[in-house]
């Protein structure tokens, strides 16, 4: 203790010389900076939470003394070391506001730093049930669970990367298992394109624009032009016979076939509506995509929705895959889908 005191015994105490040397006493083992938030292990040592949660991602032991810490949810969920982090607060705030700065850039706050979950296909409006378990994805789960929009994407996995368009997903749930495994009930908002690729902390973000379909005018304009383009090919024998259907009949085809299902050839199909994606929508944009989520077909081929901006180009490519299903052999026999 005499290394902290003034050369002289009877002068007056240094304090800016103890809070030097204090300085390196209060470093996390972990990030090696300022702590924040201090947490104390069991075993004695003290860490920032976030360093001590994302080392608990790749394992259960203290980063020290590898001292087996059991319970996740226990460390996640223990209050913080009051009497460090009074003294901190007291002695060095401007350093402690330098280090919440600091954290707080490392948030996801905007589409120029979006982190993406690379897995499979969602769509928006649709339920997507996850289960994280990836070191560099529970990262990205806390911290989107940090920032204030509480989201991320869903971006296709290909072999050599993921596909360019993705959907927003809005976290509504999360269960955190005691080995640090989460549960996710998430839901998709809106579709995105990626136009910049890059990495942080081992998991992929990208700067991305937002896509949104075009107007109801617009889309009605287009359909009215596209069947009078129809009528005047059909009027020229020498012509083949062009078919340009509505949106409403090509929704009424689309409901006619999971109609079909349900009463008869899928009974697979009604447990599927019944626990994940519900009741048909009845907006036609909602419908598309919970029609093309609900049929058995391949993800690769319902990821060309993704960036169509037309509800009618987006049916007119589902009718066509449920034509397809009808000529396949377990639907014109009966068959279930198992």
């Amino acid at each position: 203790m005499s290394e902290y005191l003034d050369d002289d015994d009877d002068g007056p105490l240094d304090l800016s010389h103890l809070k030097e040397l204090l300085l390196k006493e209060l470093e996390c083992q972990v990030c090696s900076q300022f702590l924040m938030d201090p947490i104390t292990t069991p075993c004695g040592h003290t860490y920032c939470k976030s360093c001590l949660t994302r080392s608990l991602d790749h394992s259960d032991k203290c980063p020290l003394c590898r001292y087996q810490l059991h319970n996740y949810n226990s460390i996640l969920n223990q209050p913080i070391n009051k009497t460090i982090n009074i003294f901190i607060s007291q002695l060095y705030p401007a350093l402690l506001a330098d280090r919440r700065q600091s954290a707080r850039n490392e948030l996801y706050d905007d589409t120029q730093d979006t982190p993406l979950f690379v897995t499979s296909l969602v769509f928006p409006k649709m339920p997507c049930f996850l289960h994280i378990f990836e070191p560099k994805y529970r990262l990205m789960l806390r911290r989107c669970l940090e920032s204030r929009q509480k989201q991320f994407g869903m971006v296709l996995k290909r072999d050599n990367g993921y596909v360019e368009y993705g959907t927003m997903l809005e976290i509504r749930s999360t269960e955190i298992l005691n080995d640090g495994r989460s549960l996710v009930e998430t839901v998709g908002t809106f579709r995105f394109k990626v136009v910049e690729r890059g990495m942080r902390d081992g998991y992929d973000v990208g700067k991305i624009e937002r896509i949104d379909d075009i107007s109801p005018a617009e889309e009605l304009i287009r359909e009215r032009n596209a069947v009078r383009t129809a009528e005047i090919n059909n009027r020229d024998p020498s012509k083949p016979i062009m078919y340009e259907p509505t949106i409403s009949e090509l929704i009424s085809k689309a409901r006619d076939f999971i109609e079909s299902l349900r009463n008869g050839y899928a009974p697979w199909l009604l447990q599927r509506l019944n626990s994940t994606y519900g009741d048909m929508p009845n907006d036609p944009s909602d419908f598309s995509f919970w029609v093309a989520s609900v049929i058995p077909i391949d993800e690769n081929e319902k990821y060309k929705l993704l960036a169509e901006r037309s509800v009618r180009e987006r049916m007119k490519m589902i009718v066509n895959w449920i034509d397809q299903l009808k000529e396949q052999w377990w639907f014109d026999r009966g068959c279930v889908i198992s």
